[in-house]
């Protein structure tokens, strides 16, 4: 009797076993099976037009936002990540935004210098249009001499040329009036800030407008280095008041979107005004609305300078 249970409990935990091994084996089978489909089947295609057909294009910065607004025209959808009076030089994207970044068909930002974060994107479609433009100093702020800003617009237009040939010649002719549209605000540069009073271009602020005075030959100090939170030099603020105490100059300038607190130090201590300036890095939610562009923003900018300078 009891050699008789033993065997029919040895039978049960053999078929148990062999059911065991068996479902193993068909779990198996399926995993491996899956796993050689998932080898094997194509990459996701994200989506890189719109309803309407035109490429989808983001940018990091608001120069180039309009950059290649322009010379995309009809044929692309151009979005500018950087939410409205945001400081461009401490953005990072949400998780969502990075989403939006690699269904796009192109991803323009300024250079690896200004947005750092891009440069670690594991994506394909994403272009650098400054990297190269930097002086020796690598100041990111490029677009503020027109003759580089220009070139940014070239590199632009040969993005797009490349990815949409059929709509090339399109493409080559927007960059070239626009190309013009920047010779032509140099030129008024040129001439508005050549007979000027004051010749020192002083920014209670970070170093932004190094490019745009030595283009229009001005003496350029600014309080603190690329980054607006950098440390300022207790020294060079009371040197420069000094200076401006004795030599009369009525104003210095600090730049939008960044509180003048450093001009304010200026103000109490040499008895200046102070006058804000547009570095273009981005605009606020009123001039999103009103459709500001970069061309008046400069044009603004020179209305300013030749104010705070004197010019005639």
């Amino acid at each position: 009797m009891l050699a008789r249970i033993g065997k029919n409990k040895m039978k049960r935990w053999f078929y148990y076993s062999l059911g065991a091994a068996f479902l193993f084996l068909i779990i198996l089978f399926f995993y491996l099976f899956f796993l050689k489909t998932a080898d094997t089947q194509p990459e996701e295609v994200f989506p890189s037009y719109d309803s309407s057909g035109r490429l989808l294009v983001m940018t990091a910065s608001f120069p180039v936002f309009e950059f290649a607004r322009i010379v995309g025209g009809d044929q692309a959808a151009v979005s500018l990540i950087l939410p409205p009076s945001t400081e461009l030089h401490h953005f990072v994207p949400s998780e969502e935004t990075f989403k939006e970044i690699t269904k796009s068909a192109i991803f323009f930002y300024t250079s690896d210098i200004l947005e750092p974060w891009a440069e670690e994107l594991e994506i394909t479609n994403k272009v650098a249009v400054a990297n190269d433009l930097a002086n020796e100093e690598g100041d990111p702020h490029v677009w503020l001499d027109f003759s580089l800003a220009s070139q940014m617009v070239e590199n632009i237009s040969l993005v797009y040329q490349e990815i949409d040939p059929i709509n090339k010649k399109s493409y080559q002719e927007r960059a070239a009036a626009y190309q013009e549209e920047l010779r032509l605000l140099d030129q008024e540069f040129q001439i508005g800030l050549a007979n000027c009073q004051w010749r020192e271009l002083i920014i209670a602020g970070h170093n932004t407008f190094a490019y745009l005075a030595q283009r229009y030959n001005l003496n350029y100090h600014s309080l603190q280095g690329f980054i607006p939170d950098d440390s300022v030099d207790v020294e060079k603020i009371i040197f420069l008041s000094e200076t401006l105490k004795k030599s009369g100059q009525p104003y210095v300038f600090f730049e939008e979107l960044i509180m003048p607190y450093l001009g304010s130090l200026l103000r109490q201590g040499a008895g200046v005004e102070l006058l804000a300036l547009n570095a273009a890095h981005n605009v606020g939610r009123f001039d999103t609305i009103s459709g500001i562009t970069f061309l008046s923003l400069m044009r603004n900018n020179l209305k300013t300078l030749q104010l705070g300078l004197v010019c005639q």
